[in-house]
């Protein structure tokens, strides 16, 4: 499997596009000014950014399995309510800011969910969006 190297730092892409072209980490330190050191922290951290990513992949994945589940109209009602204030919650959280997920999980990936998932709860009860989305 490839790798997105588009996860990675600039230094990081540096440092990791010339260890797999098989230079030594003292070769890429000098070729680069650093010290092997600050040459094998950043290719561990690029690992490390490449298990989260990996993570994050696999989870948001497994997240988005649909499972059948009944439910009656007052129980989406009370969800629709839950995810209003879910997403009150959050702009408080950050200061009102306009949010997004990234794969770092700089802001929760549960907003992204909550946000389509308050969408498509009003869509189904009232046929219509009457609650801006929490990412609004």
């Amino acid at each position: 499997m490839e790798k997105d190297l588009s996860i990675l730092t600039e230094r990081q892409r540096e440092v990791y596009f010339l260890r797999q072209q098989g230079l030594t980490c003292k070769c890429i330190g000098e070729e680069l000014h650093l010290s092997v050191s600050a040459v094998s922290l950043h290719l561990r951290n690029a690992q490390r950014r490449f298990r989260q990513y990996q993570a994050f992949q696999e989870e948001k994945k497994r997240d988005g399995q649909t499972v059948a589940f009944s439910i009656s109209r007052i129980e989406l009602a009370l969800i629709i309510e839950g995810l209003v204030l879910l997403g009150e919650k959050m702009h408080r959280e950050i200061g009102g800011r306009n949010i997004r997920s990234d794969w770092q999980g700089r802001m929760p990936y549960r907003a992204l969910a909550a946000d389509a998932l308050l969408t498509r709860a009003q869509l189904a009860l009232y046929g219509k969006v009457i609650h801006t989305g929490i990412l609004e």
